[in-house]
Parts: structure tokens; C-alpha cells; sequence
């Protein structure tokens, strides 16, 4: 096993570095489970890759970078990590980038994450126009008749359903 010199994986563990790393951060030890994905990434997990993209992304444990965060989304989404497309989608979004958020959303959406749906509705929403209406309404539905969502994704929907058709 790979020895680090801020950590060193429980070598006597049954648990794989990926879920150490997750037990680390839900006990609130940021630095050390970044350090854990890093390990189990070098090992080929491919999960991993996303996670350390949120910790970049965000500054978990880390300092913020958003460049390093989009190279380990990418490196997730290139492994079919359907997380990854829509976390490449919300950082693309979160830039202004309007283009690329709708393509990795649109990507996310078509491997099965029904809140890529809202997330596209929200986007035409802001382009304001009635065509671009009607396709956030489209959305909004699709996002509606999904069962992979997030538990508040209907609600949110049917409440932009309710603000667009008064």
C-alpha cells in the first residue's frame, strides 16, 4: 500500500480507501479524506475521481480550485460517473456558462439523473423567451414524471410549474 506522508491507509482494514475516505469526512477530518480518495484513486476507484472533483470544487479540506475540479469531473465522467455530468454541468452553470452547463446537463439527464431536468428548465427559464418557455415547461415535466430525483426535486418543480402558467 502506498504510504503518504500527511496519512497512511489502515492497513489492517477490511474497508476499502474509498470508504475510509467517506467515514473520514463524515467525521469531519477533510484533510485526511482527501488524502484517502487520492489513495483510492491511485488504486482504479473510479468513484473517487468525482469526489475529489467536490472537494476542489468546493475547497473541502482543500483550498477552492475550480480548474483541478473540472479535470477530476472529467475524469469521472469519462468512467460513465453520471455524478460527475451533473457536477460539470452545475460548475459550468456556476461560471456563466450557460452553453457547456446545458451540454453536460442535457448529458446527465439522457444516462438517467432526473434533476438535470430542472437544472435545464432553469436555464431556459432565464433565456426568457416563449419558445425557451415552452422547453423549461418540458423539462419541468420531465422532472416531474422522473423517480431519480432528489426528494425536493418535485416540489421545487411543481412550484416553477405554478410561477410560469400564472
Amino acid at each position: 500500500m502506498k504510504e503518504n506522508a500527511m496519512i497512511k491507509a489502515d492497513e489492517n482494514s477490511s474497508q476499502s480507501l474509498f470508504d475510509q475516505a467517506n467515514d473520514a469526512w463524515d467525521r469531519g477530518e477533510n484533510e485526511k479524506a482527501f488524502e484517502l480518495l487520492h489513495l483510492a484513486a491511485n488504486q482504479g476507484e473510479i468513484y473517487a475521481y468525482n469526489t475529489i472533483g467536490y472537494f476542489l470544487d468546493e475547497g473541502v479540506g482543500v483550498p477552492q480550485n475550480k480548474d483541478m475540479a473540472l479535470l477530476w469531473y472529467k475524469k469521472a465522467a469519462k468512467n460513465k460517473d453520471i455524478c460527475a455530468f451533473m457536477n460539470i454541468g452545475v460548475l459550468y452553470r456556476n461560471l456563466g456558462n450557460l452553453k457547456r452547463a446545458s451540454y453536460w446537463f442535457l448529458k446527465a439527464l439522457h444516462n438517467g439523473d432526473g434533476d438535470a431536468a430542472i437544472a435545464l428548465a432553469k436555464i431556459f427559464i432565464h433565456k426568457g423567451t416563449k419558445q425557451s418557455r415552452a422547453q423549461a415547461v418540458k423539462y419541468l415535466n420531465m422532472s416531474l414524471e422522473s423517480d431519480n430525483v432528489m426528494s425536493d426535486t418535485h416540489d421545487e418543480a411543481r412550484r416553477i410549474l405554478k410561477q410560469i402558467n400564472s
